[in-house]
């Protein structure tokens, strides 16, 4: 889909999905499941972890109606922002799925 230039946007709030973030940014990378098998399903459809990250976070403000000020962190934006216990960026991609969440914040409010 990215290829046709799509607007994409991945999430938590479907039924079928993962509930936490990052282990769905760890699939969308690796194609694979803790409980599958080792190989990528169609790993030609492997993402990259900046188009993971950013189909979670600017996709997903874009699908809401949220564009410009949702889902990026820039001047003028809302500081909806998450704290990684590890720089996602820097670890494998195997190691996604266990990044733990170290801080929320919405709107500029510590969360969690």
């Amino acid at each position: 889909m990215l290829g046709t230039g799509a607007r994409m946007s991945f999430g938590t709030d479907w039924p079928v999905s993962i509930l936490h973030p990052m282990e769905g940014i760890g699939v969308a990378v690796t194609r694979t499941v803790d409980d599958g098998p080792t190989e990528a399903w169609l790993s030609e459809e492997c993402l990259t972890t900046p188009q993971a990250l950013r189909i979670y976070t600017a996709g997903a403000s874009y699908q809401a109606g949220a564009e410009g000020h949702r889902g990026v962190v820039a001047p003028g934006s809302i500081a909806d922002l998450v704290w990684l216990a590890e720089n996602p960026f820097r670890i494998a991609p195997k190691d996604l799925a266990s990044v733990r969440v170290q801080g929320t914040w919405l709107a500029g409010g510590r969360t969690y």
